[in-house]
C-alpha cells in the first residue's frame, strides 16, 4: 500500500496507525494525575517522542502561515464535557451546518486536531467529552497564536448519564462510570463560567436545536450555512453515528429516562457511590432541593406494590 500523503509531501495516518489512535484515545481518557496550569499539550509525552512530535506538527501547521495560497485557522471550536451527553449529536449538527470547517465525523482529540491532522481550513471542529481535562493545555497552546480556540461543554442531568447505556456496554450495562463522571463534574463546574467558554444543555439541544444554534453562532463568531434541525436527515456516510443509537428526528424521549422502573437500583447505587449528586443537580439547576429523592423513592415503591397485585 502507497502511504497516503499531505499536499507538501509528509506521511497522513493511515489504517496501521490504528493501534497508535487507540493507544492515544485511551490516554486521552484520563485526567491528569496532577494539574499543572502552565504545562503545554506536548508535556503528554517525553523526550525524543515529544521532539518528534513537535517536529512533525510544524508542518501540519504550515497553513497557519498563509504561504503558498493555504488558509490559516481562525477558529477551533472544541466539544467536551459529560459524556453521553449529546456531544455526537451537537458533533453531527455541526459538521451539516459547517460544511466548509474540518472536520472528522468521528472523535478526534483536541491536541491531534490543531497540530497532527492536515487542514486547509479557517475553522476545525473537534470532539471528545474527554477533552475537557487537558483545555488548560490546549488554551495555552492557542494563547500564543492567531486562530481562536472556542470551547462547548455539553451537559446533561447527571442521572441520565449516569443511566445511560451504549452500544459499546451492551443494552444490561451502564456506560458512565461514577468514578470519571466525578472527575469530569469536577471540571465542568471549574469552567463552566469561564468567557471562552459556552455551556449548553443536552436537554436544550433536544427541545430546541434552533435556539441552541442561534447561541452557538454567536458564541463561535462563525455563521453556519444549514439548521441543525436537518442534521439528522442528511447524515454523511463517514460519519460514526454508532454512539446515538441509531439516527433518528431530533426528540426529547432521552430526558428523564433515570426515573424509569429498570433503573432503580442503577440510582440507588449512584446515590450511594455519588453522595454529591444531589447538590450536583442543584448547582446545575436540575433540581431546586433534595426532595425529588423521598418522591422518587415513593413512586417506585408505590409501582413495586401495583406490580405484585397485578
Amino acid at each position: 500500500m502507497t502511504p497516503r500523503t499531505s499536499p507538501i509531501g509528509f506521511r497522513l495516518p493511515d489504517s496501521r496507525d490504528h493501534n497508535l489512535l487507540l493507544y492515544e484515545e485511551k490516554m486521552d481518557s484520563r485526567r491528569p494525575a496532577l494539574f499543572n496550569a502552565d504545562e503545554s499539550i506536548w508535556d503528554e509525552w517525553k523526550g525524543f517522542k515529544r521532539l518528534r512530535r513537535r517536529f512533525r506538527a510544524a508542518f501540519y501547521r504550515l497553513p497557519d502561515t498563509g504561504r503558498f495560497g493555504l488558509t490559516p485557522l481562525r477558529t477551533h471550536i472544541l466539544i467536551c464535557g459529560y459524556q453521553r451527553a449529546g456531544t455526537t449529536l451537537l458533533l453531527m449538527m455541526m459538521e451539516h451546518t459547517l460544511p466548509d470547517a474540518k472536520f472528522f465525523g468521528k472523535e478526534k482529540s483536541a491536541w491531534r486536531a490543531a497540530t497532527f491532522e492536515w487542514r486547509n481550513h479557517a475553522i476545525v471542529i473537534s470532539k471528545v467529552p474527554t477533552d475537557i481535562f487537558r483545555l488548560h493545555r490546549l488554551r495555552n497552546f492557542y494563547k500564543t497564536r492567531q486562530a481562536k480556540l472556542k470551547t462547548i461543554i455539553m451537559i446533561r442531568d447527571p442521572r441520565d448519564v449516569l443511566s445511560s447505556r451504549h452500544p459499546k456496554t451492551g443494552e444490561h450495562a451502564y456506560f458512565q462510570d461514577t468514578e470519571q463522571w466525578k472527575d469530569i463534574h469536577a471540571d465542568v463546574m471549574k469552567y463552566r463560567n469561564d468567557p471562552d467558554v459556552l455551556v449548553v444543555r443536552y436537554e436544550d439541544l433536544v427541545a430546541d436545536p434552533q435556539a441552541v444554534q442561534a447561541k452557538v453562532e454567536a458564541f463561535t463568531g462563525e455563521k453556519s450555512d444549514r439548521r441543525y434541525i436537518d442534521a439528522t436527515q442528511a447524515v454523511r456516510p463517514d460519519f460514526d453515528t454508532h454512539t446515538l443509537n441509531g439516527v433518528r428526528p431530533v426528540d426529547r424521549s432521552g430526558i428523564g429516562r433515570w426515573a424509569k422502573g429498570e433503573h432503580r437500583q442503577r440510582i440507588e447505587e449512584i446515590l450511594r457511590e455519588v453522595p454529591e449528586l444531589p447538590q450536583a443537580l442543584i448547582d446545575l439547576g436540575y433540581e431546586t432541593d433534595t426532595s425529588w429523592i423521598e418522591r422518587w423513592r415513593s413512586s417506585e415503591a408505590q409501582a413495586s406494590q401495583l406490580s405484585g397485585l397485578a
